[in-house]
């Protein structure tokens, strides 16, 4: 088991401080980790983190337990959580260079236009972004709520290029950067 440094009369505000140091990377790299339904990215930043703490086992329905201080009688317990996945997107056709898609998770279509977007291919990640067809344009202008199956994502490539990069399964995630909060927290 790792010591803490209290063993060796490090004081409680510097030993915090040199964690909130080391450990920035790691929790930055589980934050920016992008893909929905696919946590092993995460799942690997969050087992670098917290491997020195103890034991770090995956149950079968995809938690993530590390065992602090296990077996050692009247030892604190500690529980630390986290939830790996991401709400997304998946790429379901690629149509005249823009990409159709569905939601993965819960997301309320209204305020996705002109939202920014990573699209997880194989050949690497792309930017794009989430357009619609103008509600004057769309049709008889009778129906102005905006539908998940009426938007569609812009990379910028032509028809013939985004056909090569693209492809039905593809993962979509919001092109988020984490965000330093106060009290030395990241969201």
């Amino acid at each position: 088991m790792p010591r803490t440094g209290y063993e060796w009369g490090v004081k409680k505000e510097e030993h915090h401080e040199y964690h909130d140091r080391k450990n920035s990377g790691s929790c930055e790299k589980a934050v920016r980790s992008p893909r929905p339904q696919r946590e092993c990215a995460a799942y690997a930043a969050a087992k670098e983190l917290l491997s020195p703490m103890g034991e770090v086992k995956r149950t079968p329905l995809g938690s993530l337990l590390c065992c602090v201080n296990e077996g050692k009688e009247g030892a604190p317990h500690l529980l630390l959580e986290a939830h790996l996945d991401q709400i997304g997107f998946i790429v379901t056709r690629v149509e005249e260079g823009f990409l159709r898609f569905s939601k993965i998770g819960g997301i309320d279509a209204r305020w996705l236009p002109a939202t920014p977007v990573v699209i997880h291919a194989a050949a690497g990640d792309y930017p794009g972004i989430i357009t619609s067809v103008p509600p004057h344009l769309a049709g008889d202008g009778s129906d102005h709520s905006i539908k998940i199956e009426n938007l569609l994502i812009d990379t910028g490539f032509t028809a013939e290029t985004a056909a090569k990069l693209f492809a039905p399964g593809d993962i979509v995630t919001f092109a988020a950067k984490p965000v330093a909060l106060q009290n030395k927290r990241l969201a």
